[in-house]
């Protein structure tokens, strides 16, 4: 409950409350799925340019159209339904490739946009809180210090008992030491530094 009582209600910054950022992103997406159809554009390409390189001669090309006109009764076929010779999808396969190279460096750069402003707005809302984190801090580093002296104090209270020849191991006591944390009055010790960070911050 206490830890709930340590959130602000107020909505905390986000880089999306920024109209740029979001302007910036969302033509990131644009051209990201503009790559992508580029890109199946050259795969299919790819595959077609296969299949008519299979028959690339011009005597085989003759044929095939030859068998298309053939197949459709020999009624006639407009030039779109005849199969395309290699020399025809290899250009539009150069082309398609020229296309996905732009969207791929657009794509990059806007890529590039994106991070620096990214960085820039991040800063701002950061800046903006810095007053809260330092709230936090200060409450992380007051009880850092209730902890080092409660583990002090255990420490001094088995201290106390072995100084007065009691042996209270055998009475189920234990070393309950806070791990690693050290003591106040050791300067180099975890919690000491922790707490100078905390002053310098």
């Amino acid at each position: 409950m206490k830890l709930l009582a340590m959130k602000t209600n107020s909505k905390a910054p986000d880089l999306t409350d920024f109209p740029e950022w979001v302007r910036a992103n969302e033509l990131l997406v644009d051209l990201q799925i503009k790559f992508s159809d580029a890109e199946s554009s050259v795969q299919r390409l790819l595959a077609e340019f296969t299949v008519a390189s299979a028959g690339s001669s011009t005597n085989s090309a003759i044929v095939e159209r030859a068998r298309s006109l053939i197949n459709d009764g020999a009624q006639g076929v407009s030039a779109s339904k005849l199969p395309r010779n290699h020399t025809e999808v290899q250009h539009d396969l150069a082309s398609a490739r020229e296309n996905r190279a732009i969207y791929a460096e657009a794509v990059a750069l806007q890529r590039a946009v994106v991070d620096k402003l990214r960085y820039k707005l991040s800063g701002e809302i950061c800046l903006s809180l810095k007053s809260e984190h330092r709230r936090l801090v200060g409450l992380v580093a007051e009880k850092a210090r209730e902890l080092a002296e409660a583990s002090a104090a255990e420490e001094e209270f088995r201290n106390d008992l072995r100084e007065r020849g009691i042996a209270y191991q055998s009475g189920g006591l234990k070393p309950m030491l806070f791990p690693r944390l050290g003591k106040l009055s050791e300067h180099g010790s975890l919690v000491s530094r922790y707490l100078r960070e905390v002053d310098d911050y």
